[in-house]
């Protein structure tokens, strides 16, 4: 090379300073440039274009990152699709961009936002999975590239869709998806309206602002969600605040009421002063249909009454206020003032009981402002027993779990534990255990409810009900408030005595009692230990099958002779020995003859065999002939 020709490190330098080969090339004189070395050339020409691949790619960086942040300014949602759609337009220099969503209420995608359009029928656009590029896309989760939309076979095809994109003219198109994790959230589309395919490079570079998009579009929802919270939160609070200002004003009289729900006092007392609020009787039922607490001025007139025999807790299951003129209810006529109301009382979206109210006079509206007002603060009343009966039978499940446990105490000891969980061991004289072989558990739940609105303490334990009796109530009185729950009659009563032994003890008596009477198949029964005695110990200790296979062994043919032939054999081995085989006491407790017992004794022993009355043999008899009297087979045939 000559010393006029140029060099390609001078060139390089020459294009360092210049930033580009052409405008080096373009500052040198042609003759230069015919001396210069070819080969010298190419490997310019090759930097060169290695050093623009570089530029650009750094523009690409920055462009990105100044995507990224700007994304990160925003929080609207909208707002961030807009500025998506701008700078991917702008970074791939294409005719028109666009970004759809998915929205369950169409299962697709709709457009959310699009730069360089024209007709307001692409801004409409919907695809569905299996239509057109974009369902292909969001289908797939891969990017779609097509340099002639319209002939393009690899999709589905859709008239409207098709429709859209040809009154934009468009062309050629790239769509990638919006994915964040697993999820693909909508999908971003570059195109233009002539034949300018796009290459790798674009669509690398459209997928990497898919990329920040769709981490910017979760973020953008996610404080949307935020923020519509926030407004409902704000709003709830706004309505409470209304809701109290209006109590504080209108109502001014309830602060007694709410300071004995606070107290907290009885509900009785609680109902009692929110029906004087108002000037009418009031009545809070439970679920079940009882009736938990209610006030009835003297003046009622059976409002309140017939309000609650016609309009059952059942039926009622509305959150508004129900209305019932007096006429409805068969009381005055229709100009009558007198009005009913009821509804269901909620707490957390949960039923807690219904609210009856009786007004004899007063404004309909001012009423029905006073009445919903009280059913709210009654809610709470309620809501406050609820949690005071859930804990007190939490804490008497607890404390007859102690009572079971095998390494109990005794004494001074139990009294202290007792304390601990509210219970004072003096006022209980009895503890009752009700069980049976299939309990439903809401027939357990009501009679806990039942026993617990007598002012008894009860609760679940084992799987079975227990409660301890005051010393003001009968055990078997007890047992009938629980009866009238059971209607089916599926569960039997053990009764305990606490005054005669340990508390522990009384708890296992109950439960053996009540096993044993269950064993007997006297449901729907109540015995004590003492009622059922040693037999009654040894039938809950054996169960019901074998109680009924030890009858049956024993007495079966003696049973059948009897019921073919009218004769009472049963009751003839049953005197022969309480009588201590004595012929003429057994005769004359038989008002028979003695040769007739002669005559009886013989068919017994043809029956039994010889020797059925001596030794184990009668043993066997005794046990069985007094397992049958205490069961309901022998309490059936007394009773008929």
């Amino acid at each position: 090379m000559n010393s006029d020709g140029i060099r390609a490190s001078e060139l390089l330098a020459s294009l360092a300073r210049r930033g580009s080969f052409s405008d080096a090339l373009l500052g040198q004189s042609s003759d230069m440039l015919d001396g210069a070395n070819h080969e010298d050339l190419a490997n310019a020409l090759v930097i060169s274009d290695h050093l623009t691949s570089l530029q650009h790619r750094q523009r690409v960086v920055e462009a990105l990152h100044h995507t990224a942040v700007d994304l990160t300014s925003l929080t609207d949602v909208n707002q961030v699709l807009q500025a998506i759609v701008s700078r991917s337009r702008e970074l791939i220099m294409a005719d028109v961009a666009y970004i759809t969503l998915m929205e369950r209420d169409i299962g697709g995608t709709r457009v959310r936002a699009s730069v360089g359009t024209t007709s307001s029928s692409f801004e409409a656009l919907t695809l569905k999975p299996d239509e057109g590029l974009g369902g292909l896309v969001v289908r797939t989760g891969a990017p779609v590239v097509t340099s002639n939309y319209s002939a393009d076979q690899q999709f589905t095809h859709v008239p409207l869709n098709d429709e859209a994109v040809a009154s934009e003219r468009l062309r050629s198109m790239v769509g990638v998806p919006l994915r964040v994790g697993s999820d693909i959230l909508g999908a971003l589309f570059v195109a233009n309206r002539g034949l300018q395919p796009f290459n790798e490079t674009d669509i690398a570079l459209i997928s990497s602002l898919a990329a920040h998009a769709a981490v910017a579009v979760s973020n953008a929802k996610l404080y949307e969600d935020s923020r519509l919270a926030t407004e409902q939160l704000d709003l709830a609070h706004m309505t409470i605040r209304q809701h109290a200002e209006e109590l504080e004003k209108d109502f001014s009289e309830l602060v007694s009421l709410s300071e004995a729900i606070l107290r907290p006092e009885p509900l009785a007392v609680v109902v009692g002063r929110a029906a004087e609020a108002i000037g009418g009787d009031l009545a809070l039922v439970l679920k079940s249909g009882a009736v938990l607490a209610r006030h009835v001025r003297v003046n009622d007139g059976g409002g309140l009454a017939r309000l609650l025999e016609r309009v059952p807790a059942q039926t009622s299951v509305i959150a508004a206020t129900a209305v019932f003129r007096g006429s409805d209810l068969g009381l005055g006529d229709a100009k009558s003032a007198a009005r009913g109301f009821v509804s269901c009382l909620l707490a957390r979206g949960e039923v807690l009981g219904y609210a009856y109210a009786w007004l004899p006079e007063g404004d309909i509206d001012e009423s029905l402002r006073a009445v919903r007002r009280i059913f709210i603060t009654l809610s709470f009343a309620m809501m406050g027993e609820q949690f005071e009966r859930q804990y007190q039978e939490r804490s008497l499940a607890q404390f007859f779990d102690y009572l079971s446990t095998s390494d109990r105490v005794h004494g001074p000891d139990v009294a202290m534990v007792a304390r601990g969980f509210g219970i004072t061991m003096q006022d209980y004289s009895h503890v009752c255990s009700w069980t049976g072989r299939e309990i439903p558990g809401t027939i357990a739940k009501q009679i806990v409810s039942a026993l617990t609105n007598a002012g008894i303490k009860a609760s679940m334990h084992d799987g079975d009900v227990a409660a301890l009796v005051p010393r003001d109530f009968s055990p078997h009185d007890v047992h009938n408030l629980a009866a009238a729950v059971d209607g089916e009659v599926l569960m039997a009563c053990g009764i305990g005595s606490l005054d005669t032994q340990s508390w522990d003890e009384g708890l296992r008596q109950a439960k053996a009692c009540a096993q044993a009477l269950l064993a007997l198949g006297r449901t729907g029964e109540a015995a004590d230990r003492v009622e059922l005695g040693l037999f009654g110990v040894l039938a809950a200790n054996l169960g019901g099958s074998s109680v009924d296979a030890i009858m049956d062994r024993e007495l079966a043919d003696v049973q059948r002779h009897d019921a073919e032939h009218g004769s009472l054999l049963l009751d003839t081995i049953e005197g022969w020995f309480e009588d201590n085989y004595s012929s003429t006491k057994t005769a004359k407790r038989l008002h028979i003859h003695v040769n007739t017992l002669y005559r009886r004794l013989a068919r017994i022993e043809k029956l039994l065999g010889a020797g059925w009355d001596r030794g184990d043999r009668a043993l066997e008899l005794r046990v069985a002939l007094r397992l049958r009297r205490l069961s309901a087979r022998a309490v059936g045939r007394a009773g008929s």
